[in-house]
């Protein structure tokens, strides 16, 4: 089993064993032999548990509880309370009572009532379908589903009469099929490469369980073979991933800027018409790569002050002294701000920039980079940066490495035909690697 913590919070290996011990005993295995893991690899630090359910005295295995779930749901809010985390809310609730706080059951519409419950229109989207709006700039199959189909769906079968046909011609017009898998149901659509897409049907809702819609329109039946299967192709999902790339690409003007009528502020260009044409035809490799091209651009002309590394450690929010972290998760960017608000320096994943000058901002920037790019960190931006941020990281024993003179440049201007050739000569000549004498200075020899 795993538990999982907040975003943000980062139990020590002290915690991580009381935490998997109370969970043991919880179960009723708290004579039995455990192994547990404290990872960091994740946003959310969490723990693997494992049991071994056999009693090493009594010998005969315990068997887990029945519903398991509401145990180790109720388990976690008392290591909230005996721990000091952050509070979560599922079936069981802590209530802050005159007394003392008190952990209480609570169904769902009751939870609903006072707000208890987060994302009520939010769907809980897979890791898989996280991933791909990552990889897509766009939305996923699955939060696409909630949206103008599952409207459509949730129509058809409220409706007096409904049956199983009619669910099938709504959902066609999408270009989706909902067929049974398992013990439940789900919804698939066709690409025009040949992949198939699939999501829970119950993502839509309860409403949209399989017990739920065979309540509301009987046994599953498959679609009439002779029914003619009408799909918009203005309405499929991937029509629908295409306009949000291009409105990314090409956002939308207001329409006097585009017009060539009198009272446009810049008539529409005969290049402006080939470059929105060649951003339609682009694939979306070609696309990213042009955002890429375009952000390097804006960036010509202008140093800023940031302090880049080998991203070795995940994206997380690290703890800073009088400092608050923003995490957006939609732009990758964690956001480091004082109590008034004012930005004092933002992570935005191979660099961390610099908005404030100031000595503590400063200080605290370098240890937030020592801690994500573990040791050893690049300066760039103006001369009088460069210098005070060097000096003051090694003060901090921070190793400050010079890009401009890498092992394989020095390599290269020393007259060896490889760096592998080099780190031979080197580990002759001084018994160590340059590697090994670069993380042992604290003023580098590179």
């Amino acid at each position: 089993m795993a538990i999982n913590w907040i975003e943000g919070e980062h139990p020590t290996p002290r915690q991580a064993e009381q935490a998997s011990r109370h969970v043991m005993q919880a179960l009723g295995f708290g004579e039995c032999q455990g192994v547990w893991t404290l990872h960091r690899d994740t946003d959310n630090d969490h723990v693997h548990l494992v049991v071994n359910r056999v009693n090493p005295t009594k010998l005969p295995a315990v068997s887990v509880p029945w519903r398991d779930y509401f145990l180790l749901d109720r388990c976690m809010r008392e290591l909230e309370l005996e721990l000091g985390f952050a509070r979560a809310q599922g079936p069981y609730v802590t209530v802050d009572t005159v007394e003392r706080p008190k952990i209480v059951r609570m169904s769902r519409a009751e939870r609903a009532t006072p707000g208890l419950l987060r994302n009520l229109d939010c769907p809980r989207l897979s890791p898989s379908a996280q991933r791909a709006e990552h990889n897509l700039t766009a939305s996923s199959f699955q939060k696409w589903l909630t949206g103008a189909p599952s409207a459509a769906l949730h129509r058809v079968i409220t409706a007096r009469g409904a049956i199983w046909q009619h669910a099938h011609d709504a959902l066609a017009e999408f270009g989706c099929v909902i067929k049974p898998k398992g013990s439940g149901m789900v919804v698939t659509t066709t690409l025009s490469d040949g992949r198939v897409l699939a999501a829970k049907a119950s993502l839509l809702g309860r409403w949209a369980s399989k017990a739920s819609l065979e309540r509301a329109l009987g046994a599953y039946t498959e679609p009439a073979a002779g029914s003619p299967q009408r799909t918009d192709p203005r309405r499929t999902y991937e029509q629908s991933v295409e306009r949000e790339r291009h409105a990314e690409i090409l956002p939308r003007r207001p329409r006097n800027e585009i017009s060539v009528g009198r009272c446009a502020r810049r008539p529409l260009s005969h290049r402006d018409g080939r470059v929105a044409l060649a951003l339609w035809a682009l694939s979306a490799a070609a696309q990213a790569a042009l955002r890429g091209i375009r952000y390097r651009e804006r960036r010509k002309g202008r140093q800023q002050e940031e302090i880049a590394g080998e991203g070795i450690a995940p994206q997380r929010p690290f703890t800073v002294s009088g400092l608050r972290a923003e995490v957006d998760a939609a732009r990758h960017v964690i956001i480091y701000r004082r109590a008034d608000g004012s930005e004092v320096f933002r992570d935005v994943g191979p660099r961390i920039v610099v908005r404030d000058k100031g000595d503590e901002s400063l200080e605290a920037a370098l240890r937030a980079a020592a801690q994500k790019y573990v040791g050893r960190i690049q300066l760039t931006g103006s001369e009088s940066f460069r210098e005070r941020a060097a000096a003051m990281a090694t003060r901090l024993g921070i190793v400050v490495e010079n890009a401009e003179h890498s092992i394989d440049r020095v390599a290269e201007a020393t007259g060896y035909r490889s760096e592998d050739v080099f780190r031979r000569a080197f580990v002759r000549q001084f018994g160590v690697t340059p590697r090994a004498y670069q993380r042992r200075a604290i003023c580098p020899l590179l």
